[in-house]
């Protein structure tokens, strides 16, 4: 089968997306000790200015005790500033990747319904013969090594790829009489999929692949040769929408998004 090659793309989401702020946790009491250790050290000998507030340490302690408190506290201050601030979730993002698992869900479901072969039929009826379904990589390591705006490319890639394909499985189905409810709801959903993969390219600042020539398919004239490509195209979109997750999952992750 042929394999959809990503093209060299950006650094990760969290080097490029604009989207991306910073949220800091500096309280008020912490910002007033800053204020004050500046003032400490601004009087003349360690002598406190009265234009900074009090002092904020216990009483009976010397004024030079408390500067000496003072820097040890401004030094300590400035070491944990930077665990203060972390970049926020992309709101938008994570919220079109938590909708698209439903989908995925729907077409595992529609793609078991494809035929109603048993198990044991599957096997003598299950071959290797359209050349341009995607192969998908499926092992941990090959999908970590894919950065953010890779990823949701080929899943876009992938996803348009699946629905040429259910489409013209719909049409064979058609014309040689057998059901096509489960394609259609397929094609359905890889359709609402592949928009939502839109969105997300758009928040990561990512040109939206461009539209891929018609794969190269068969004429298919007997019910027995629409059964196996029925066969052939559901047992590889349920590996798709097993790999579809993880790259969901692993794009949340990356683009910090909450559990929930």
């Amino acid at each position: 089968m042929g394999v959809v090659s990503a093209a060299t793309v950006d650094p990760p989401l969290k080097a490029q997306d604009s989207r991306v702020t910073w949220r800091c946790r500096r309280s008020l009491e912490e910002a007033d000790i800053l204020t004050t250790c500046v003032g400490v050290f601004l009087s003349e000998e360690g002598q406190h200015d009265s234009r900074f507030g009090p002092l904020p340490f216990l009483p009976g302690a010397s004024t030079r005790d408390s500067a000496s408190n003072l820097l040890s506290l401004l030094l300590l201050v400035g070491l944990l500033r930077p665990s203060w601030c972390r970049p926020a979730h992309n709101v938008v993002l994570c919220n079109v990747l938590r909708s698209a698992v439903p989908h995925l869900d729907q077409l595992v479901k529609s793609s078991g319904h494809f035929h109603d072969l048993s198990s044991e039929l599957l096997v003598d009826l299950l071959e290797d013969r359209l050349e341009s379904l995607p192969v998908i990589q499926t092992t941990a390591a090959q999908l970590h090594l894919l950065k953010v705006n890779e990823s949701l490319s080929l899943l876009y890639v992938h996803t348009r790829t699946f629905k040429a394909h259910v489409d013209w499985l719909k049409t064979v189905q058609e014309n040689v009489s057998l059901a096509t409810e489960a394609a259609g709801g397929a094609s359905a959903q890889l359709l609402q999929l592949a928009n939502l993969i839109k969105v997300s390219l758009h928040q990561v600042k990512e040109p939206v692949p461009q539209p891929m020539r018609p794969p190269s398919l068969p004429v298919v004239s007997t019910a027995f040769e629409a059964l196996r490509y029925s066969v052939e195209v559901s047992q590889n979109l349920k590996v798709f929408c097993s790999w579809s997750k993880r790259v969901v999952r692993h794009v949340q992750k990356a683009s910090r998004c909450p559990r929930r």
